[in-house]
Order: structure tokens, then C-alpha cells, then sequence
């Protein structure tokens, strides 16, 4: 709280400053006031006599039985599918469902959609995993940005600024569908990532999906994955924030306004607590249901650590466009012109039009001059441009992340600043390019490795510090070098980087993807076994000294949480120490242990 009443402080110092000037301060409470009008559309009682989860099921299971026909795919001589086959079958009906789920969603603009799935209830997108919830959920958010229907405003405004949309029988009813549809749009990924781990599958008798076998290896590797993932889901960003990109962000900067932005996610418990009205006044609170969690995030790293490579920006610009919408948002929010139950509560913020005509532009032009100064590098689109751009999802399949940032809303312009965070993180993944800029990302994913070690009580002596990413010999032979190094008492722990990213590929589960990063991680570990073992029986070498350990242990770090063969993830002599883990469950570790 106190970090941001310090951000409330300095916020003309940054953004506005420039071309907002205090003069026009009671005008722009004039618009803020309209939004708030009708971001507090009143509540209806919702008294209609459906079982939803009973009708998102059936709606599921009537698209299954028309689109699907996963018997066809049997083979007679073991009553199996194979994995490739179910993998392909899979990929071959996403479209058809795509499809179906976008002739649906047309039945109402994107802001109606917003409301409805605010106010209806959420407990059916529960699952068996933690995760499961949060991919249900963001799948239904992308589904909704495919609506093109636009919105009549003599019927929205009806009442007259007072905004009220019914929820009626027929909604509820379109409502089902579309979870029920996004489902089986899920069940699909669901599938295509089992099989993609190399899982056959049969169909039962009456039954619409296939079921994977249980072949204990596999299906225990999968469960490995998975949990996993849940785990990783659930810590709380601490000081650094791992990216796809290959690093983590740090979070020590977040008094600079350049490079803060204000996002949200999804909260799954949906509990109730007292909000802040506002953040520049912290203590007048409202009772709210938590939808979801707000929290600052700091992108200095990129903006200043990060050096970038003779390649230039190694992200698409779609990601400086995305930053700088963010912000804008942002610097709102800290002015004092966002109520924050709003956030909390619907997870998307309403502006005047008006005000976004007369000042989005100013403040683009704004952040392109900052990003020139500390990339060397900015977009060209201008304020309507970008507007125009990011009212529709840019990618061509319903897929989480895949959402239109900015939606419609009559006389209002809507943030969707709830699926902003996972927005973001897909656009900071690295291209596939190798090169120079996969050295350079790889070079600093080690450097950041080491970095965390250091700030802990784990950091190794001066010493054994100093052999850090030296080639080690023995008998005038090359071994191997460490990408960074940990001491635990009379244990050294070498520790091999490799910045293996989790793309959208990976995250979709394309059959090529994952085999191709699977094989590699494995093969990864089973190199560093090899070479470890060597320093381990030959604790002095030419160019080294480890008598004083016990032990030299081998670890290989990769970015995130990536599959493979439990056979590649055993635990080692320290507990709590595995194999192979992902930066956050490394850094989760140190923060216990050192």
C-alpha cells in the first residue's frame, strides 16, 4: 500500500505531464463520472428456473455428437487410437468447433458477453486441476472477442445513462452453450497435449471422448506435468517474475511509472473483501467479490537490464503496442480515476469516449518517445490505429491469451485489463530465431541463475564463484563448465541453463513441438548425469578444487515447467532438489531454504 501511495505522488511526473494540463482537471472528472455511471449498472436478481451445469453439458455433449466420431479412429486389431491418430483428429476438428462457437457468440456485442459472464455464476469451469479452472475460464474470454455483433445504443441506452442488460431465459440458455461449446473446444487441447506425450487411447461404450490407457509411465509423467504446473500457479510473484522469454522480470522498480503497469487474473475463490474506492484514497473501501486479484508489475528489466543484441528487439511489436495500453491504464489507475471494485469485481474498466479522443493520442506519442530513448525502438501505428487493431483478437484461432484487449462499449471504450496479464506474456516470448539472439538469451537466463543464488546464504565462496562458465579440465581433457554454482554444506550444486522456451506451440501441444523439447530436455539431463559424475569421482582437476565437498551434485534449470519421463526428474541427495525443475520452482526453493 505504501509503494502506492509513492506511485500516486510522482504520476504527472510521468505520462501526462507532457500534454495534460491541471486546468483541464475538472472537465476530466466530468468523464470519469459518466464511466463509473455505468460501470455500476445495477444488478438484476437473476430468477430463472435452469440447471446450468446440467445444460452446459448437455450443449457439450450435442457439438460432440454431431461434429465428432472418435470411433472411426479404432484400430480393430488392438481396439486402440494411437496417439499420432488422436493428435491429428483433434487438430482437424478445433476449426469446426471454432466455427460453431463463433456463429454463437454473434448472437450479442462483446460487452454484453462481458456482463453476462460476470454476473452468471462460474462453479461448472471447475475441474480436477487448479489449472483447469484458469484455461476454462480464459478459453470462454476468447471465445467472447470473436463477436463482431455491434451494439445498438438506442436499446443499451434505453433507460437513459443508466445502463441495464437483462438476463433472460434465452441468454442463460446462449450462455450454456457457449460454455459448454468452449469445453469441448478445451477437451480438444486437453487431448492433443496427452497425446503429444506419446498416450494411446479407446473409447467406451456410450461415451463420446476417448479415454487414455493407463500405461503407468506415461500417465504418471503426465500427472508429474501437471501437478506441477499447479504448483507453479499458485506461488505469489516475489522479486523476480519468470517470463517466457527466458528470464525473469525483477520486481524492484516498481516506483518508476515508465515501466509499471497495473494488471489483473483470475481469482478462482471468488471471495469477498473490502476494495479501496480508490488508490489514491486507501482507506475508503467497498465490501466486493474478488473476481480478480489486481497487482503491479514492473518491466525495468527489459527496459534497462536487458541488453539487447545487434538483432535489436527480439519480440514481435505487438508487444511495445500491448506495454503501452497497459500503461495507459495504468497511469489512470494511479491518478485516481478508476474504481477499483470494478477491477475487482468484472475485470475490465469502461472510459468515455470522449476523453480516449482527446488525450489516447497525446499519451502514445508520449510512450513511443520513451521506448525510442531505452530501446532504440517503437511502434508506428498511431491512438485509432491501436484502438482499431486490439478490438479484435490478432491471432486466427480461439485459444487463451488469444482475446481483443479493448472491446466496444456505446458511449464507453472497454480495457479488458483481466486477460491483459496472460495478453502480455504471450506477446514476451522470443521468436524462433536462433543466433545471436538465442546466445543472448540463454547468456542472461544464466546470469539472472547465478544472480538469485548470490542475493542468497547459498552463494559459494569467492573461489568456487570464480569458476563460473570456465571450461573444467581433467588430464588435459575438456569436461564441462557450469552455468552457475551452489553451495548447501558440504554440497556443491552445478547447475546447467537451458533456456528451452514454453511457446505456444509447446502450450498447444503440437505433436512435433513437445517431442522435439521433450527428447532435448531429457537428453540434456542425461549429459549433465554423465559429465557431473566425471567432476564428482575426480574432485581435483587441472583447473579445479573441489576436495572440501562431499558431494558435486548435478541440476539442469530450464525457464518453466516443462514435460518429461518421470525417469528425468528424480530427486536428489538435498530434498527438495530435482533434476530438472523451472526457474520458479528453483527460486521458490532458495527462498525457503537460503
Amino acid at each position: 500500500m505504501r509503494t502506492n501511495k509513492m506511485l500516486c505522488l510522482k504520476v504527472f511526473i510521468g505520462y501526462f505531464k507532457e500534454y495534460m494540463s491541471s486546468k483541464k482537471n475538472k472537465r476530466l472528472e466530468k468523464y470519469f463520472k459518466k464511466a463509473t455511471r455505468q460501470s455500476k449498472k445495477r444488478m438484476v436478481e437473476i430468477d430463472i428456473d435452469i440447471d446450468i451445469p446440467v445444460e452446459v453439458g448437455k450443449s457439450h455433449n450435442e457439438l460432440a455428437k454431431i461434429l465428432l466420431n472418435f470411433g472411426s479412429l479404432v484400430d480393430e486389431s488392438t481396439n486402440r487410437i494411437s496417439a499420432f491418430e488422436a493428435n491429428k483428429y483433434a487438430h482437424e476438428n478445433i476449426s469446426k468447433i471454432e466455427k460453431s462457437i463463433v456463429k454463437l457468440v454473434n448472437n450479442y456485442p462483446k460487452y454484453y458477453w462481458k456482463f453476462y459472464f460476470t454476473a452468471l455464476p462460474k462453479k461448472h469451469f471447475e475441474g480436477s486441476l487448479d489449472t483447469t479452472f484458469l484455461f476454462a475460464i480464459k478459453m470462454v474470454e476468447s471465445c467472447i472477442s470473436f463477436s463482431d455483433k455491434e451494439i445498438d445504443e438506442n436499446e443499451l441506452y434505453k433507460n437513459g445513462n443508466s445502463v441495464i442488460l437483462e438476463i433472460n431465459e434465452t441468454v442463460v440458455k446462449d450462455y450454456c452453450k457457449l460454455v459448454g461449446y468452449s469445453i469441448l473446444l478445451g477437451d480438444m487441447y486437453t487431448l492433443i497435449r496427452i497425446s503429444s506425450k506419446g498416450c494411446e487411447f479407446q473409447i467406451h461404450e456410450n461415451e463420446l471422448m476417448p479415454i487414455p490407457i493407463d500405461e503407468h509411465e506415461i500417465i504418471e509423467s503426465i500427472k508429474l506435468f501437471d501437478d506441477r504446473n499447479v504448483i507453479e500457479s499458485k506461488i505469489e510473484n516475489g522479486m523476480n517474475m519468470p517470463s517466457k522469454s527466458g528470464f525473469s522480470l525483477k520486481q524492484r522498480h516498481l516506483t518508476n511509472l515508465e515501466s509499471l503497469i497495473i494488471v489483473a487474473n483470475e481469482n478462482q475463490s471468488g471471495k469477498y473483501e473490502y476494495i479501496p474506492k480508490k488508490i489514491t484514497k486507501l482507506k475508503d473501501t467497498k465490501y466486493t467479490k474478488v473476481n480478480f486479484n489486481i497487482a503491479p508489475i514492473s518491466l525495468e528489466t527489459i527496459f534497462s537490464e536487458f541488453k539487447l543484441g545487434k538483432d535489436g528487439l527480439p519480440w514481435e511489436i505487438e508487444f511495445l503496442e500491448v506495454i503501452s495500453i497497459l500503461q495507459f491504464v495504468t497511469t489512470l489507475i494511479l491518478r485516481g480515476w478508476v474504481f477499483l471494485p470494478d477491477i475487482a469485481e468484472k475485470g475490465y474498466l469502461l472510459f468515455s469516449k470522449g476523453f480516449i479522443d482527446e488525450h489516447f493520442q497525446g499519451f502514445i506519442d508520449s510512450v513511443k518517445k520513451i521506448q525510442l530513448e531505452k530501446l532504440g525502438t517503437t511502434f508506428t501505428n498511431n491512438g485509432p490505429e491501436i484502438i482499431k487493431k486490439y478490438s479484435r483478437p490478432l491471432g486466427e484461432n480461439i485459444y487463451p491469451s488469444n482475446i481483443s484487449v479493448l472491446f466496444d462499449a456505446g458511449k464507453m471504450l472497454g480495457f479488458d485489463i483481466s486477460s491483459s496479464f496472460e495478453f502480455l506474456f504471450n506477446k514476451l516470448e522470443y521468436t524462433k530465431k536462433q543466433g545471436n539472439i538465442a546466445n543472448l538469451r540463454g547468456y542472461f537466463f544464466e546470469e539472472q541463475t547465478q544472480e538469485l543464488i548470490d542475493n542468497s546464504k547459498l552463494k559459494p565462496a569467492r573461489n568456487i564463484r570464480n569458476l563460473v562458465a570456465k571450461t573444467l579440465r581433467f588430464r588435459n581433457k575438456s569436461i564441462t563448465d557450469f552455468d552457475a554454482i551452489m553451495v548447501i554444506g558440504k554440497s556443491l550444486i552445478a547447475i546447467s541453463c537451458k533456456s528451452l522456451l514454453d511457446n505456444l506451440d509447446y502450450d498447444k501441444g503440437d505433436y512435433r513441438t513437445v517431442r522435439n523439447i521433450t527428447s532435448s530436455l531429457e537428453k540434456y539431463v542425461e549429459d549433465w548425469r554423465a559429465k557431473i559424475k566425471i567432476i564428482d569421482e575426480n574432485k581435483v582437476g587441472d583447473n579445479y578444487d573441489f576436495s572440501k565437498f562431499d558431494e558435486v551434485i548435478g541440476l539442469v534449470v530450464t525457464p518453466s515447467v516443462l514435460y518429461c519421463n518421470l525417469t528425468y526428474r528424480n530427486e536428489l541427495t538435498i530434498k527438495g532438489l530435482y533434476e530438472n525443475m523451472s526457474s520458479r520452482e528453483f527460486e521458490t526453493w532458495i527462498n525457503i531454504i537460503g
